[in-house]
């Protein structure tokens, strides 16, 4: 599934595959610097941003909140990880001629239990707005 790819576990596993080892914040201090690992890592997120550019095509939310532990692990290494993965993913939307789509599209980082909450009631209100 998406969510064996596009999450800290997914990018995980590609590093593992590829030859390194331990925890994703371990990995991230202590091989970023080498070629391989900045590869993978270049590839993981602009994988990420597409389907962020997928996700505001297709589903149109206001916002898009990134939680759990790939938004902490990778937040704390490298704090312009949201702005940089929206500023990619509204240039995939760009290149795809969705200017509009592309200037509505905003990435914020979220707790894991208030996202889910938030996208809780969101939900709850466009069913109600809808109805």
């Amino acid at each position: 599934t998406l969510e064996h790819i596009i999450s800290g576990t997914g990018l995980t596993k590609i590093l593992h595959k590829n030859g390194f080892k331990g925890e994703l914040s371990e990995m991230m201090k202590k091989h970023k610097d080498e070629i391989l690992f900045e590869k993978i890592l270049a590839d993981w997120k602009s994988s990420f941003a597409m389907v962020m550019a997928d996700v505001q095509l297709t589903y149109r939310p206001e916002t898009i909140f990134i939680s759990g532990g790939c938004g902490r692990k990778l937040i704390e290494e490298d704090e312009t990880f949201i702005k940089n993965l929206e500023k990619n993913a509204k240039q995939i939307l760009l290149e795809k001629h969705f200017p509009r789509i592309a200037k509505n599209l905003e990435i914020k980082k979220m707790l894991y239990e208030d996202a889910r909450t938030r996208g809780a009631a969101m939900y709850a209100q466009r069913l109600l707005e809808s109805a």
